[in-house]
Formats: C-alpha cells, structure tokens, sequence
C-alpha cells in the first residue's frame, strides 16, 4: 500500500496532487478542492475532485476494506441539498423594482431546482448474419432537454401568481397578444424578454473550491401562469403550505467557464464565512432604550398598556426600527466590542470587496463582477 503525503503525492505511482493542505503528514485528507488531474485532458477539472487518491488497489482488492483515512475517503458520500440559484440577466424591459422581486421570488425562496438533463450519443445499430447479431456504433451527441423547474413556496398576497402575470402578459398582452413589454420601447426578441439563471450545487463546506456542479439556463421565460391554487379548497379548511413549480425554458449550457463564474459567484456569497457566532438579532434589540435601568420597568411591563405608553411617550418624530448607523454602532458596543461578556466572533473574510457589487442586476445585466478578482 503506498503511502500518500498531507497533500496526497503518491511517490510510489507518481501521482502529485495539487490541491493544499494543513493536515498532518500520512493522516489527513486533502484540500478542499480535491484531487486534480492536470494530465487528463478533457475530465472536468473546474469543480471539487474526489477527496483521496484511487489508484490504490487495497481501495477494493478482494472486498477487504482498509480502514486507512486516505483509502475510506476517497468513498466520501455524494451530497446534494446546499445550492444556489442566480440570475445573471434579468429581462431588460423589467423596471428595477421588478428585479428585485425576481431576485427574492427565484434566488431567495427557491426550495428545489431541478430539470439538469441527461444528454446521451445516438446510436446506430446493425445487424448481421443469419442469426441477426446487432453491434452498436455512436452516433452524435444530443441534448434532451432546456427546461429548468424552481420549486418556490407561495406567499399571502400572491407575489409568485402576480410576478408571473407581469411577466407572461410583457412577452403576449393577456387580450391583445401584443408584445408591449409595458411601453418600453424594445424590440420584440428573445433577448429582450428573458433572462439567465446559474445554478451551483455547493459541497458542505460551501466554499468557492466546493463546487460540485454547476450549469445555466439562458434567455429563458415562463411559458405557463400558475393561478389553480387559488381555488377556494373545502369550506372551513385553511389548506396548508402552497409550493409552486415553475418552469423555465431556454438554452442549457455548462462547461469550465461557467465553473469558474460560479466560482466567483459563490466566493461573493461567502457562505462558509458566516455561523451562528455572527447572528442578528432583531433591529429594535439594539435600541440603547432597551437596557436603560431607568426605563427598563416601563418597557417591559407585564401590563400591556402601560409598555404601550412608555413607547409612545419615547417615540421621536420620524423614527423607525431600521438598521442604521448608530444601530449598528450600538450592536457593536453592546455586543462585539471584546468586553469580557461579548459575543465571541468568528469570521472569514470575502475576497470580494463589496457584497452589494458581486453580480449586481441592473437593467438586466449582470455587472461589477471585476471587484471579485
């Protein structure tokens, strides 16, 4: 059995291994992104490799298992249910406010993406002799599929029935069939009806070197509404939880660059910089008011009324429960300003430079994606 190094070099069968580590030499497993293969042209090197080397036979030799981190890891459980859904485009006739509810309805509240196809080479079978024995040759590769289904949760006030609406009647006006885009003086083209979807199913560590797969959908619209679940349902009975599938058609495509964009996607994310360490709490928690000795007896009253009152007598002309400034500041002084009581913090750093300017939608286009570098 050949023994592999922290950053699992096989001496013995040449094999160096590219990705980083700290782990102790001969125990740990290697870096995040896994094992690399720079000489074998052509197999997907942009997403996370397999976590340990497989050319060693006691991996499977005669069933026997090794009990060896660097063999037992390199079985490491396929895992799906972290992801990330982004839009890259949004239809340019949409106003900003229609960006925004695309973003929250399709980014924020997707539950479950799925329609990723399975793509397969035609074949070409032959028969011969007088037994009829066929043999099978390839043909050309085919795509089977464009479609891409976001399972989203319907909210009161039927933003998702409402957003589809706007957007299906923009492309063919529900009376005339017109495609007015809402006065916006565009031409009537696919382009300027639809818009980009990136998909990225992450690996636990969520981290931009653990990235399972990644694939888009482009220039894609909803060509159905979704209006039956507003049917009254028996008399009495409230219903229960109200998801939609909503699909979109465009052009499927995947490939190293989109690896590498959704690389930078999910680094701005910075997903495995945040735990519970870092938790916020309610705005209006971090109201200095609220651990004033002095009015601690009026605000927290067991008599509703009289908390009622003491808010009403502080209440400031203009004021609202927000996340200011001095909110904030106030968090910070109360919370995480390293006195012997605070809130212990942990947190890793983006590389991006503003959270706000990674993948920034603006009039249907994706911009500032350079601050990520």
């Amino acid at each position: 059995m050949s023994r592999l190094t922290s950053r699992g070099n096989d001496g013995e069968n040449g094999y160096i291994n590219t990705a980083p580590s700290n782990s102790s030499e001969g125990y740990g497993v290697n870096g995040i992104s896994g094992i690399k293969h720079p000489e074998w042209i052509g197999y997907e090197q942009t997403t996370v490799g397999v976590a340990s080397n497989v050319l060693n036979r006691i991996n499977t030799q005669n069933g026997i298992q090794s009990n060896d981190p660097m063999v037992s890891s390199a079985r490491e459980p396929f895992r799906v249910g972290r992801f990330l859904a982004k839009w890259t485009k949004a239809p340019p006739f949409f106003p900003e406010i229609a960006v925004k509810y695309l973003r929250w309805i399709f980014e924020d509240m997707v539950m479950e993406v799925s329609g990723v196809p399975e793509n397969s080479i035609d074949r070409i079978d032959i028969t011969n002799g007088s037994v009829r024995a066929t043999s099978s040759y390839p043909g050309i590769y085919k795509e089977s599929g464009n479609e891409v289904t976001l399972k989203v949760r319907e909210c009161a006030g039927s933003p998702v029935r409402k957003f589809l609406d706007y957007w299906i009647s923009g492309i063919s006006d529900r009376k005339t069939g017109v495609c007015h885009m809402y006065g916006r003086k565009m031409r009537g083209i696919l382009a300027n009806l639809s818009g980009s979807i990136l998909y990225v199913l992450l690996g636990p560590t969520c981290r931009p070197e653990d990235i399972e797969f990644a694939c888009m959908w482009h220039e894609v619209i909803p060509y159905s509404e979704k209006i039956s679940h507003v049917n009254s349902g028996s008399i009495g009975e409230a219903g229960g939880e109200v998801t939609l599938d909503v699909t979109f058609a465009g052009q499927y495509d995947r490939g190293p660059e989109i690896d590498i964009y959704a690389r930078k996607v999910v680094e701005g994310y910075n997903l495995y910089g945040q735990t519970y360490l870092n938790q916020l709490l309610p705005a209006y928690m971090y109201d200095p008011e609220t651990y004033a000795a002095t009015d601690w007896k009026a605000t927290n009253s067991i008599d509703i009324n009289e908390r009622l009152k003491a808010i009403a007598e502080n209440a400031k002309d203009g004021d609202e429960i927000i996340y200011n400034d001095d909110i904030l500041s106030n968090r910070e002084g109360q919370f995480h300003n390293g006195a012997p009581d605070s809130v212990p913090s942990l947190s890793t750093v983006t590389n991006v430079e503003s959270f706000g300017e990674m993948g920034t939608i603006n009039e249907g286009y994706s911009v500032n994606l350079e601050t990520l570098g």
